[in-house]
This record gives C-alpha cells, sequence and structure tokens, in this order.
C-alpha cells in the first residue's frame, strides 16, 4: 500500500473509522483473544528463559490479544469504536500520532510472549495497542517501538513429566532453580532448571528431570512401597 500524505499526518477520529470502512484491515474483523491469567500461574514454574527488554518493538501483526477481560468477544474493530477509554486516546492520537510512529519510550506499555505464541498487551495498555494496529496498517509501520517486552520459553518436557506425575497419584509441585542471570541497563535474561518437590510424611523431597523419569520408570506400587519404607 504506497504512503498517503493525508494518512500520515494528523486525522480524527472520524477520518480514522472513514478509512477502516473504506479499507478495513485484515484483522479489523479478528476476535481479539484474552490472555489465559490463571494458566499462566500454572505454568510460571515451567518458565526455563526470561527475556526482558525495557525499550523493546513489537511487531503489530503478532500483536493477538489483550489481558483486560471486558474485550472478550470483541474484534479490535468493535474495541476501536466502543472501548471505554477509547475517545480520549484517540484525541491523544489526533494531537500526537508520532507516539505511535517514531520510536519514543511508552510508559506503561508492556507485551507479553510465551515460546512462539502471538504478543498481549499485558497488564495493560489495551487501548493504545488497538489504536497501534490500525495507524500502523495505514501508515506503513511494521513494528510498536519503546515498548517493555517479555518473551518467555517453557521447558515443556518438565511439564509433560509433571502432569504424568500428578496422574500417578504423587502430590508434587514444580519449583524453578535460576541457573544464571545476563543483564545490562535496559534488558535482563535469567535461565532456570525445573525440578519436582514431593511431600512425603511431612517431608520435601526434591527430584531432577532425571531422577523423575526414573521414578515413572518404575513397577506400578514401588514408589508406595519406598514411602512406607521411608515413613518406619
Amino acid at each position: 500500500m504506497a504512503k498517503d500524505d493525508t494518512v500520515v499526518g494528523r486525522f480524527s477520529r472520524d477520518q480514522l473509522f472513514q478509512m477502516i470502512e473504506e479499507q478495513p484491515p485484515r484483522f479489523a474483523g479478528e476476535t481479539i483473544e484474552i490472555f489465559d491469567s490463571v494458566r499462566y500461574v500454572e505454568i510460571e514454574p515451567f518458565i526455563q528463559e526470561y527475556f526482558w527488554e525495557d525499550q523493546g518493538s513489537v511487531p503489530l501483526g503478532q500483536i493477538v490479544g489483550v489481558s483486560d477481560a471486558s474485550c472478550r468477544g470483541l474484534t479490535w474493530q468493535e474495541f476501536l469504536q466502543r472501548g471505554r477509554r477509547m475517545d480520549l486516546n484517540l484525541v491523544l492520537l489526533e494531537q500526537n500520532p508520532e507516539y505511535y510512529g517514531g520510536s519514543p519510550e511508552k510508559k506503561s506499555l508492556s507485551y507479553l510472549r510465551i515460546d512462539d505464541g502471538g504478543y498481549y498487551a499485558y497488564p495493560d495498555g489495551e487501548h493504545r495497542t488497538c489504536i497501534a494496529k490500525f495507524f500502523g496498517f495505514f501508515n506503513q509501520v511494521e513494528a510498536l517501538q519503546g515498548v517493555t517486552v517479555s518473551l518467555c520459553r517453557l521447558d515443556h518436557e518438565a511439564l509433560a513429566l509433571f502432569h504424568v506425575l500428578q496422574a500417578r497419584g504423587f502430590h508434587v509441585r514444580a519449583v524453578r532453580r535460576k541457573l544464571g542471570r545476563e543483564d545490562n541497563p535496559g534488558w535482563m535474561r535469567e535461565t532456570f532448571a525445573v525440578e519436582f518437590e514431593i511431600g512425603v510424611n511431612g517431608q520435601k523431597l526434591m527430584f531432577d528431570r532425571e531422577e523423575a523419569r526414573q521414578i515413572l520408570a518404575r513397577p506400578q506400587g514401588w514408589w508406595s512401597r519406598f514411602l512406607k519404607r521411608l515413613g518406619n
């Protein structure tokens, strides 16, 4: 799409809505995904790598959702039209479009991504995120600059082992042990090993991944006999 000076300049709320009607972006009718905060609490112990950047960049086409449950069931266009604080944010867009097109620091605008999934505005910033997607479409802006970015890598093997241990009747809890940290002003990376804590007769026994595999490889009933001997 060729750039149009009338689009790149300042434009009002009504002008933006008219442009969307005349040339609707493909994502306009897509339903906004809601970040599953409950699920995140469940999988957080299985994060094996966490990267944080204070002044990062997020591809607008890879932003799929927000954490605000009030957006549930809305498309991006519907949210733009009736978000509870959207009118105020659209006025700010008209006053300062460079906020979305340039790379100034964007306070309290942060994004979370798990593995290779999409980005979510988290824990807030849903209104500006929605505006940024439409602004980017009409101005050939591919990424939102100057935002806080958090990237999480899950240990899926440990998560699978955890579910098998639970299914076998173990009272198990996943525990992260920090392996290392790298940081500089503006960014930080931490790595973790996932271990398993099993409660036995008031005691807490720790097992690493290989030990958990060995426990699961034992014949049925071995663990019960082992715990009985341990309790005597």
